[in-house]
């Protein structure tokens, strides 16, 4: 083989290997973004617990205490 194709050759493989690095590069920063997401959405959830808005909205219906003669709703 000449060297221009040999040149050629590296050229297109090192294309690809930079190509598959960053495919891999931006699957990485999907993942760490849905993490980052989802402790955020977690610690927004947890500091509204007690807000109004989480018991009107996302405890709707769920039983907050109950005993052999009561039960309690939220």
């Amino acid at each position: 083989m000449s060297h221009g194709v040999v040149i050629k050759l590296l050229q297109v493989q090192l294309k690809e290997n930079v190509n598959l690095k960053l495919k891999k590069e931006n699957i990485m920063l999907k993942n760490i973004s849905k993490k980052i997401a989802l402790v955020a959405f977690a610690i927004v959830l947890t500091g509204c617990a007690n807000s109004n808005f989480s018991h009107n909205y996302l405890m709707r219906g769920q039983v907050v205490s109950s005993s052999t003669d009561n039960m309690g709703f939220c």
